[in-house]
């Protein structure tokens, strides 16, 4: 890329060191895409701003200035050491460095201690993090429990990249997200931050390798509300639900997960959302799934029976507020692609499982209209709307054949 080129020719031309680190190398190796460049450098701050036109101070206090070069933005910041870790988040004291060597050392896992070097195009690695790279493993700088113990949030950290990079944890590291002076540690850091890591990894695809080790080192248990009275286990039903959903929205995967813990009450939704400080619209999306669910299981319930459904099996409850029985705010309701597509793939797989007709099928789903919401839409969805690329009437194939 011409801006990277210009960035670092910038800086060496002025006797600076220059080199691309962290994520963006590690996603660059893996063919993953990169959002965003970090660059490392042994100038400070203020001769990084004298050097280029358009700069702003993001982070100058702790050496980073972003660089804006043709429409792009570049993090750079400067070689940096650090103190001990008295809050267990952030260093007492930071300080400049001259040399790429402590700045990588200081770095929590291998993977993201690798820098590039663009102008003689090779990696420098000080950390074998090519290795664990391509045993696709996740292992920290030294010793894994000085390192969770100097940042609290690293142990989370480790979790999430399991799910975000589908990639196991090493063993001694895994041991030691376990550890109880580690998870004394953890306590101290602010439960945004673990709501932070944890949305992160629902946005993943492989969200259940998350889930599996915080509930094995007992890291997820430092921030569930305890009041409700339960140590919460995903089932493997769940973990296969989520393998099946791996790219629908984190929102409908959490609640999932969320239904399967058992908190799926509203008032218990309300309550996790509140301790794990949610957003409002949050709440009230996972709330509505929660139900969704619980109406999915009495409709299977009465099915599975003697698959003669009727209405009056079907507590009132629990379609209560579930759909919205005006015209027009159901029309708005159903703009909603992400409830779309949970609604079409849970009757979509009743059918599959009845090996009904399609006809057959949704006549029984009209028998569930008496006393309760209107059904036809839910038909409307499961036979018309595209939802996503696979419902359309062409692919690619018939687009290259058209010359395109």
């Amino acid at each position: 890329m011409e801006a990277i080129h210009s960035l670092c020719t910038g800086l060496r031309d002025a006797g600076h060191e220059c080199y691309l680190v962290g994520g963006a190398v590690r996603d660059l190796l893996m063919g993953r895409a990169v959002l965003d460049f970090d660059f490392a450098t042994d100038a400070r701050p203020e001769q990084v701003q004298r050097r280029f036109k358009k700069t702003i101070p993001t982070g100058i206090k702790h050496g980073t200035v972003s660089v804006l070069i043709n429409s792009h933005r570049f993090e750079v910041t400067t070689y940096r050491g650090e103190a001990s870790y008295t809050d267990g988040r952030h260093p007492d004291a930071v300080f400049f460095s001259d040399s790429l060597s402590e700045d990588l050392r200081r770095r929590d896992f291998t993977i993201n201690a690798l820098a590039y070097d663009p102008e003689s195009r090779t990696v420098i690695d000080e950390h074998d993090g090519l290795i664990d790279l391509e045993n696709r493993l996740i292992r920290t700088i030294g010793a894994p429990r000085d390192r969770f113990y100097e940042d609290a949030l690293r142990p989370v950290r480790a979790c999430r990249f399991a799910a975000t990079l589908d990639f196991d944890i090493d063993p001694e590291t895994e041991s030691a997200l376990a550890d109880r002076d580690v998870h004394r540690r953890t306590r101290l850091i602010a439960v945004e931050r673990f709501t932070e890591e944890l949305w992160k990894g629902f946005r993943a695809r492989h969200v259940e390798s998350m889930i599996r080790h915080l509930e094995k080192s007992g890291l997820l248990y430092i921030f569930f509300p305890a009041h409700f009275g339960l140590v919460p286990e995903t089932t493997p039903g769940c973990f296969a639900d989520l393998l099946e959903m791996a790219d629908c929205d984190p929102t409908l995967k959490m609640a999932r997960w969320w239904d399967d813990l058992g908190f799926n009450e509203p008032r218990s939704v309300s309550g996790m959302g509140q301790s794990l400080r949610f957003s409002r619209q949050q709440v009230r999306d996972i709330d509505w799934f929660c139900r969704y669910f619980s109406f999915q299981r009495e409709m299977r319930a009465v099915f599975e029976s003697d698959f003669n459904p009727h209405p009056a099996r079907i507590s009132a409850p629990v379609s209560m507020n579930l759909f919205p029985v005006d015209a027009a705010a159901l029309d708005q309701f159903l703009q909603d692609n992400m409830i779309k597509y949970e609604i079409r793939r849970f009757l979509s797989g009743l059918k599959e499982i009845y090996r009904a007709e399609s006809v057959a099928f949704l006549d029984k789903l009209r028998t569930l209209a008496i006393n309760l919401v209107p059904i036809d839409f839910l038909i409307r969805i499961v036979t018309q709307d595209p939802i996503t690329i696979r419902d359309l009437a062409v692919n690619g194939r018939d687009l290259m054949r058209l010359g395109f």
